[in-house]
């Protein structure tokens, strides 16, 4: 008869064993798989949100920019802070103005100008954030205080001053921008040589800002070369000792210095760039005093219809500054002592004219000697002037007359005359 087969002992249990134990490893890898899932859920949803956060920020910077470019790309635009207002809430808040000229140089007999009007009236914006646009349009707004809803953008630890700007709410989440100006603070990485090289030299050039004016920072002594190329940031200032008065203010400073200023020399009433004298005032003495040069009229002479006005002929064709009011730059004064009475004439009503300005640039050709007077005793002279022959009593002043004949200028001031008199007087008793 055929045998029949053996059951192994235990074999029921040990398929249990092992049917549990991949039942075990199956709800391990789903539970893994729904943490998984989980985690992969949250970081979508923050990085979600990052990258709506990033949106808003690349709009904010993006709006900051096409209003700066609206409000400041006209020349004829000037900005200023709000520490201008004593009643600002804050004081790095930047506003926009159009310019304005009373247009003394045509009417310099006018009255004085109310000068709080166009304040008031050619101002533009406030740059900064806001939920309605139009509110930034008047001036009065920069009196608002500050809520604690607004977002914080510039701080004392970062920049050295606080400045929040009122959010704007979108779709998903919000923003908010504003706009601060460097231009107006003193550069800490001015170059240059650390000891003056000549005598005389503070006369040909601007000298650096002292930086021992704050007190976070102070002067160095040497280094300026290496400190101009190392400054890049505010923040390497914390790596200059040479720089550093008190590391706890430190932060505050960002205030007053900075590391990058910068600006245009453009004409913020006329608009356009200003014109660069240099050229012509280097000309020699024969090519400045053309009327033409090759029939294109010298800007430097009179008359010319840019100015709208003309100088009186007295100036033998040099180009006042600004219209005169009288041909003749010598002006009487009688001072009455009591016991004697001086008839002084004062060179002061000559106006300025182009001629001073190039004199005045050249005073460092002037300065070492040689053919040509120096600054120091040349006198300042007028091509108007034109003093007659004393009488009587008459004084000059100053005691040389004026040689009338250039338009020169020395460094001022200087001591030109100083009048001592004592008087004895005798009264007889009653």
């Amino acid at each position: 008869m055929p045998r029949k087969p053996r059951r192994l002992p235990h074999s029921n249990g040990f398929a249990l064993v092992v049917t549990l134990s991949l039942m075990i490893l199956l709800t391990v890898i789903a539970v893994g798989l729904l943490s998984l899932s989980a985690i992969s859920l949250r970081s979508s949803a923050s990085s979600e949100a990052q990258a709506r956060a990033f949106a808003n920020a690349r709009m904010a910077i993006i709006l900051a920019i096409g209003e700066l470019q609206k409000e400041t790309g006209d020349d004829r635009r000037i900005t200023a802070d709000a520490a201008m207002l004593y009643s600002a809430r804050q004081s790095h808040l930047l506003g926009t103005w159009s310019s304005w000229a009373p247009g003394f140089d045509k009417n310099p007999d006018q009255s004085a100008p109310d000068y709080s009007k166009p304040k008031t009236d050619l101002f533009r914006s406030w740059l900064v954030s806001a939920p309605d646009p139009s509110v930034l349009k008047k001036r009065e707004w920069a009196e608002t205080n500050v809520d604690s809803s607004w977002i914080r953008l510039f701080s004392t630890t970062r920049n050295g001053f606080d400045l929040s700007a009122p959010p704007v709410a979108v779709s998903k989440g919000a923003f908010a921008w504003a706009i601060s100006q460097e231009n107006t603070k003193a550069k800490v990485n001015v170059a240059g040589p650390d000891a003056e090289i000549a005598v005389n030299t503070a006369l040909q050039v601007q000298r650096r800002p002292s930086l021992a004016l704050g007190t976070a920072l102070k002067q160095p002594t040497d280094g300026w070369n290496l400190r101009a190329n190392r400054l890049i940031s505010f923040d390497q200032i914390a790596l200059d000792p040479d720089l550093i008065a008190d590391s706890v203010a430190l932060p505050a400073a960002g205030a007053s210095f900075t590391t990058h200023a910068q600006g245009l020399l453009t004409d913020v009433v006329k608009g356009g760039l200003k014109v660069d004298l240099n050229l012509g005032f280097e000309m020699n003495d024969s090519d400045f005093e053309r009327t033409s040069w090759s029939g294109t009229p010298n800007p430097f002479r009179s008359p010319n219809a840019n100015m709208g006005f003309s100088s009186p002929g007295t100036y033998e064709g040099q180009r006042a500054l600004f219209r005169p009011l009288v041909g003749n730059p010598i002006v009487s004064n009688v001072t009455d002592y009591s016991e004697v009475k001086i008839d002084d004439r004062f060179l002061a009503a000559g106006v300025p004219t182009f001629d001073h300005l190039r004199s005045y640039y050249r005073v460092p050709h002037h300065l070492y000697g040689g053919t040509s007077p120096t600054v120091a005793w040349r006198g300042a002279d007028h091509v108007a002037a034109n003093i007659p022959g004393a009488s009587g009593s008459t004084q000059f002043s100053p005691a040389k007359a004026p040689r009338g004949t250039t338009s020169s200028l020395a460094i001022r001031p200087i001591l030109n005359r100083m009048i001592y008199l004592l008087s004895v007087k005798f009264v007889r008793p009653a």
